[in-house]
């Protein structure tokens, strides 16, 4: 079977090709455009109900913006000074929370670790350095890696100007720019392209208000936890735990060991407040997955956990953290291509044989 280039064809292969330069080439620069798009989609149902004319649309989409910006701004003032000491403090503690987790596992289960004149031995003649400081070394570097690149972010100042400039003029011209784009599609495939973009926008939509909304929630829940109990850096690794929450067992996962760990160091040998830590997890994990995420996100949302998740992955190794921002709805996208691909497959007769029924008659 060849596929015929026809002007029609080369129309969305050409698109698919633009699509893909503009990311790899541009990706770098695109963040604040795409954070700004992600906003801009996110308030156009409030802003659509209460402008629905369109004529106080600029007035809403300025309300909207500079309220997301100041909700942003008090939430740094108070929050980022906190969240910033307890991420430092815990990179430079962190070999000392090895080592004692190091003790606390030869103690233990000694068979499990090398003898001390084993490692004496190493170290004397010149071998290689305990354990303990090698992982130590890795975790303190790694993190290091991930202030740095954070810093990087949250100080950049297109992210801080251009954002919610480009998230303006998105709102208020977001229903013009959709028509423009319905416009411009060829006519034989607008009925067809419509049917599909209301799909993806319906994915779309329940997903990333739905997870927004249970990420700040599991933020809240393990924050709130992690203070009650008294834990180390507990701030820090509840935001994280439930920010990381999108990736589909990860956050909790990632609180866990992380919580645990610290918790061991800290408490130990009272084992009270240890499970505490980690119950807060296991019950936010069960809340998540019995409760926020069936009654917030819905179960038409139709984006496997292990489809995220490699999406995250390629779209993030492949185009960096543009590639994170558009992982999501890439994978809305292409999921909701394939079904549709799938559905005229089944109806073909490549698939059904000669009982496929021909165009313009019954056989």
């Amino acid at each position: 079977m060849t596929i015929p280039f026809t002007p029609h064809t080369l129309f969305w292969l050409g698109a698919a090709i633009l699509l893909f330069l503009l990311v790899a080439l541009f990706g770098p620069i695109l963040t604040p455009f795409l954070l700004g798009g992600v906003i801009a989609y996110l308030l156009d149902p409030l802003v659509t109900r209460l402008s629905p004319s369109g004529r106080a649309r600029g007035f809403w989409s300025l309300v909207f913006v500079a309220l997301l910006g100041l909700v942003v701004i008090v939430a740094a003032w108070l929050l980022a000074p906190v969240l910033f000491d307890q991420f430092t403090a815990l990179i430079e503690n962190a070999p000392a929370i090895i080592e004692r987790l190091r003790a606390f596992a030869a103690e233990r289960w000694p068979e499990w670790l090398p003898r001390p004149e084993a490692r004496a031995d190493g170290a004397a003649s010149g071998g290689s350095a305990p354990i303990s400081g090698e992982v130590a070394g890795f975790v303190v570097n790694q993190l290091q890696s991930v202030l740095a690149g954070g810093l990087a972010v949250v100080n950049s100042l297109a992210l801080l100007f251009i954002t919610p400039v480009v998230a303006f003029f998105l709102l208020k011209d977001w229903r013009r720019l959709l028509t423009a784009i319905d416009r411009s599609l060829p006519r034989q495939d607008a009925v067809e392209t419509r049917s599909i973009a209301g799909e993806i926008d319906r994915t779309l939509s329940a997903y990333l208000r739905g997870q927004l909304t249970v990420m700040l929630l599991l933020s809240a829940f393990f924050m709130a936890g992690m203070g009650v109990i008294g834990l180390n850096y507990g701030l820090v690794i509840g935001l994280a735990a439930g920010l990381l929450s999108f990736i589909p067992y990860v956050g909790a996962f990632v609180g866990f060991v992380v919580s645990g760990a610290v918790a061991a160091a800290q408490f130990w040998p009272d084992w009270g407040p240890i499970a505490a830590v980690l119950g807060v997890f296991l019950v936010g994990q069960a809340i998540e997955g019995n409760v926020l995420t069936p009654k917030i996100v819905g179960d038409n949302v139709r984006l496997h956990p292990v489809w995220l998740i490699f999406a995250l992955l390629a779209f993030g190794y492949a185009f960096g953290f543009a590639g994170l921002l558009i992982a999501v709805p890439a994978a809305a996208v292409i999921g909701v291509l394939v079904r549709r691909g799938l559905q005229k497959y089944y109806a073909s007769e490549a698939y059904l044989g000669e009982s496929a029924p021909k165009a313009g008659g019954k056989r």
